[in-house]
């Protein structure tokens, strides 16, 4: 198990700063505590970004990359809603290779 604290002090150069490119998480488990005042979360759902709103003194959980083999149930799996990712083993090559290219990991995985 790791454990990694980050704390991101106020930018000097805020008006030139765009960001960090958008990415997937490479962790198992990010926990964030926010910024009381400054927005900057976003989540990718269906080709479309999102913020994610401030909740003052909670904690954001986000599950990511590393969390165990990713699949779909099989009882979930018919007709009407059919297979639409590969079953995948995480690995730091899988990780490495599909961020070089520009892709998040659920990308790699579409059918």
């Amino acid at each position: 198990m790791m454990a990694r604290f980050n704390y991101y002090p106020p930018c000097p150069w805020s008006d030139k700063v765009w960001g960090l490119k958008p990415h997937s998480d490479g962790s198992a488990m990010t926990l964030l505590l926010q910024d009381k005042e400054v927005e900057g979360l976003q989540i990718l759902k269906d080709g479309q970004w999102f913020g994610v709103p401030i909740v003052p003194d909670a904690l954001t959980s986000n599950v990511g990359d590393q969390i165990k083999d990713i699949g779909p149930v099989d009882e979930l799996i018919t007709d009407d809603t059919p297979r639409l990712y590969k079953n995948v083993t995480f690995s730091v090559k899988f990780y490495v290779e599909n961020y070089q290219l520009g892709m998040r990991a659920s990308e790699a995985c579409k059918i």
